[in-house]
């Protein structure tokens, strides 16, 4: 059963999101709920959906707070989109158990993005400019390795999710070059075509789903049955604002149950009608304007089939909020409206008086500036600060720059791998195979904090001092790494008639020279089978190569009791175990490289790997993305990375997106941006 008049809510910007939803649950605004002072049982049935994890844990603190210490049995919160192990069936009638559908299981991000990879390797290595006929001056993007394919594999995702998401057909790329074009957009095309042949195929020969469409046909089912079977208590979706068509259909019928509702974040009541029109959407468009921040949320409103006067408002702007959110509006107008410019009432100074504009000349002069405007802003007991950007350099200087001052902060993003210990040392280790041990790539792995070779730290240390001081200064090793323990040899055998040997190489005993020499043969056993899958002349696929690093690094990191169980204790080691092991996977199998290219290769999927954040960080300060900090609020909000390019993110230019833009069929036209699933 549903209603014919939905029940949609927004809360105004600038309003506290959170406490703003709670407050209207507790006082009815929603449906009768019982006092929880009473029924510890009254809030059990109320399901509410919100965009992330970090809303959903927010949330429930602030319903904690509300209830001031009584023991009562919490909503079922839960993020839209994250959908759990049980949900993996999609429930039919209790009396039609053959009529539940299993759906595939959804094919892992390595997974994928190995095998487009492969794809694509295929493709460029196929690609002869003699074959297509340019000029010397026709450039052509092709991977050149296997790092670019990989890089190139994850574009192709994002396309694959964006059509995804919106119901494409892949057959409707064959009309998306018009025959004017020149023929560089035909390799393009060439390129989209097989992907889309081979892609499907595979998917179905391993009967496996993209992520995208398992998400989808999930929250199709859910909105299917709550259409049906309507749940007992409250539903509430708040915070959403409906980007991906599926989540926006689940809104849509939660919006017109009878116990359902919808609370969207900032609708904009302040454009006038001229303006609201001119954002488009679906019942024009042809007048669309993507880029406009209430686009998504008019589509919203649209598939909920209401108009945004009847959209109801919970709780007040302060009047200073209010001409801050009017000079945002007319600031983010339409442009074909922008002569409403001339007419408009003049905003008052206060709309800004507390809004700081610092304009840094370095990225680490800004990140500077953020860390002490953050430490500033704690100072007094109970306030809070974030600094909220896309970039994640910023990020990575802000959270040291803090160090400094003795703050952790809470990086919602985590740490990168690469630039982690365990992930700095296979990196280091990689580089010096690549090498085939050059002094400067042995000296970085030995001093490395978890490089030891089975000797202990300090005598690890040690002994990569007396190799430096003999071996390294001075001279060159023509033996590479494997002949490290002959040049140790003949640099023993000369020292007596060394006229010029320095004294401190003169002063080495016996046992010092046993110990550079068993250092030595350590490092040829770990670095040379690996450096001999790296000439340049072999062949190998990334399963080999990554088997050889693995084994490598036991034998880097090994401790004198043998052991290497500290190497992948913590978060970033567990982090790089489940990264190698999914580059040892028959996928990675299947994709060869050759051996200099590796190195790139690692770094490339490292790249996209973040390592939670250790619990035990300063409580008071935060560092958020763009969707993590929906929802939240704290006294002081850094927006950092305001650069061309960063945010505003840069326009793809690659040939796939360029391609797709030229002919009219990418999902939000030139530029969209990938849509987040709980958005």
């Amino acid at each position: 059963m549903t209603r014919s008049n939905p029940r949609v809510f927004t809360i105004p910007p600038g309003t506290p999101f959170l406490p703003t939803l709670v407050d209207a649950l507790f006082s009815g605004r929603f449906g009768a709920v019982p006092n929880p002072a009473k029924d510890p049982l009254a809030l059990a049935d109320i399901t509410i959906l919100v965009p992330t994890r970090r809303a959903a844990r927010s949330l429930h603190a602030e319903i904690l707070e509300r209830l001031g210490g009584r023991a009562a049995i919490l909503p079922a919160i839960r993020p839209i989109g994250d959908v759990d192990e049980e949900d993996q069936i999609l429930e039919a009638a209790a009396d039609d158990p053959d009529g539940r559908l299993v759906l595939p299981e959804a094919i892992s991000r390595l997974d994928r993005l190995l095998v487009l990879t492969r794809l694509t390797l295929a493709w460029g290595r196929a690609v002869r400019r003699e074959l297509l006929s340019l000029s010397e001056d026709d450039r052509v993007l092709v991977p050149a390795s296997a790092a670019d394919a990989f890089h190139l594999a994850g574009d192709l995702a994002r396309l694959i999710d964006d059509i995804e998401t919106t119901g494409i057909e892949w057959r409707k790329l064959e009309t998306l070059v018009p025959d004017d074009l020149a023929r560089y957009w035909q390799i393009s095309l060439d390129f989209l075509r097989i992907v889309g042949e081979q892609w499907p195929s595979f998917l179905r020969e391993r009967s496996l789903a993209d992520p995208s469409v398992r998400r989808d046909h999930l929250l199709r089912a859910a909105a299917a049955r709550l259409a049906a079977s309507p749940p007992r208590g409250l539903i509430i979706a708040a915070g959403s604002t409906g980007s991906i068509p599926a989540v926006a259909e689940l809104l849509s019928v939660i919006a017109h149950l009878p116990n359902g509702a919808v609370v969207m974040p900032g609708i904009d009541t302040e454009l006038d009608a001229n303006g609201w029109m001119a954002i488009g959407g679906l019942a024009a468009p042809a007048r669309s304007a993507p880029g406009h921040p209430q686009y998504g949320l008019k589509q919203l409103i649209e598939t909920i089939g209401i108009g945004r006067d009847e959209i109801v408002s919970l709780g007040e702007m302060t009047p200073d909020m209010a001409e801050r959110v009017r000079l945002i509006s007319e600031a983010m107008r339409p442009a074909e409206t922008t002569e409403d410019w001339a007419t408009a009432p003049p905003v008052a100074a206060s709309a800004i008086g507390d809004v700081a504009l610092v304009v840094a000349r370095t990225e680490q002069e800004e990140a500077v500036a953020i860390a002490l405007a953050m430490r500033e802003a704690i100072r007094e007991p109970g306030r809070t600060a974030a600094l909220v950007t896309p970039d994640r350099r910023l990020a990575g200087r802000v959270a040291i720059e803090l160090g400094r001052f003795g703050l952790s902060v809470d990086d919602s993003a985590g740490r990168p791998l690469m630039t982690s210990s365990p992930g700095t040392l296979a990196r280091l280790l990689v580089a010096a195979a690549k090498s085939n041990g050059a002094p400067l790539d042995l000296l970085a792995l030995a001093k490395h904090p978890l490089a030891s070779f089975g000797l202990g730290r300090q005598a690890c240390r040690a002994a990569i001092d007396i190799l430096d001081l003999v071996l390294f200064r001075g001279q060159l090793l023509s033996d590479c790494v494997e002949g490290l323990v002959e040049a140790l040899d003949r640099a023993e055998e000369d020292l007596p008639g060394g006229r010029y040997a320095p004294q401190a190489v003169k002063r080495l005993g016996p046992s010092e020279w046993q110990a550079a020499r068993d250092l030595a043969g350590r490092m040829a056993e770990a670095i040379e089978p690996l450096s001999r899958l790296m000439d340049g002349v072999n062949a190998s696929d990334a399963k080999a190569m990554t088997s050889a690093v693995v084994a490598a690094l036991k034998l880097v990191a090994v401790r004198e009791d043998g052991s290497d169980d500290f190497l992948w204790a913590d978060e970033s080691g567990q982090a790089l175990a489940t990264l190698l092991a999914g580059l040892m996977s028959d996928d990675a199998e299947a994709l060869d490289m050759a051996g200099y290219e590796y190195p790139g290769f690692l770094d490339a999927t490292m790249a996209g790997v973040g390592v939670p954040a250790r619990p035990g960080s300063d409580p008071r300060l935060f560092i958020w993305g763009t969707l993590e900090a929906r929802l939240q609020i704290v006294d002081l909000m850094v927006l950092g990375g305001l650069d061309e390019g960063v945010w505003p993110s840069e326009t793809r230019t690659d040939p796939v997106a360029v391609a797709l833009d030229a002919g009219g069929t990418r999902p939000g036209g030139a530029g969209a941006q990938a849509r987040p699933v709980g958005a």
